[in-house]
Parts: structure tokens; C-alpha cells; sequence
């Protein structure tokens, strides 16, 4: 797959793509992934200079009526590439910065005494 780049971020797509094809392997779907980003940059944010949060945010709901699982492979192609443009620009997006935090879970886990699990059983075995 040959790749012309056209968005704000083009050199730094082809560095990528050129290092990504150094290793030996066709890594289609990641460039391909990177091709649509391009695109995307090139109609929406076309001054770019970086990959911001308010720019993954956009990005993401580009194709957020996609079956979950090629969503995950969208966001993981992308993160690899802001993987790469933050070693060159500080300011990129990372995963932590676009990830929610975790929820907080209020479940307290039960442990049944030993007279309670009697209790359940004699109560379970009547019902057969």
C-alpha cells in the first residue's frame, strides 16, 4: 500500500509510514487506519499541528457507528501513531488523556458464615 499523505501532519505520517515499513512487515490495516486519520485532519482540523484531545475526541465519534470491535482497532492504530508523534511533539494526545477513569465501585463483597451456607442449602434442597 503506498500512502500520499495530504493533512496538516503529512511529514510526520510519512516518517511513520516509513519506519512502520522498515520493519519488514505490510502493516496494512495501521496505514490504512492512518490514511482515513489524514484524511479526517486534512477536512476537519487542517491547521493542525498536533494531535490534541479535542481532535482524538472528534476523531473517535468519526466512526462511532462501527461495530465495537473495529472501533478498538481505530483507537489502538491511533494511539500507536500518537505513540510515535510524541516522541516528536510533546503535546500529543496519549492514551491517559482521552481515557475516562475508571468508575468507582461501591460493591462490598459478602462472606457467608458457616451457619448461613447451612441455612442456604437446607433452604435450597426443600425447594427440589
Amino acid at each position: 500500500m503506498s500512502a500520499t499523505f495530504e493533512g496538516p501532519l503529512c511529514a510526520h505520517f510519512i516518517a511513520f509510514t516509513t519506519l512502520m515499513r522498515s520493519t519488514g512487515g505490510r502493516h496494512i490495516p495501521l496505514l490504512a487506519n492512518l490514511a482515513r486519520f489524514d484524511r479526517f485532519l486534512a477536512h476537519a482540523y487542517p491547521h493542525a499541528t498536533t494531535v490534541t484531545k479535542e481532535i482524538l475526541h472528534a476523531w473517535f465519534a468519526s466512526f462511532e457507528h462501527l461495530r465495537p470491535s473495529s472501533q478498538a482497532r481505530y483507537r489502538t492504530a491511533t494511539f500507536q501513531i500518537c505513540k510515535f508523534l510524541r516522541r516528536r511533539v510533546a503535546s500529543t494526545a496519549t492514551w491517559e488523556d482521552i481515557l475516562s477513569p475508571r468508575l468507582r465501585r461501591d460493591f462490598q463483597p459478602y462472606i457467608f458464615s458457616s451457619e448461613e451456607i447451612v441455612q442456604l442449602l437446607r433452604a435450597a434442597s426443600e425447594l427440589c
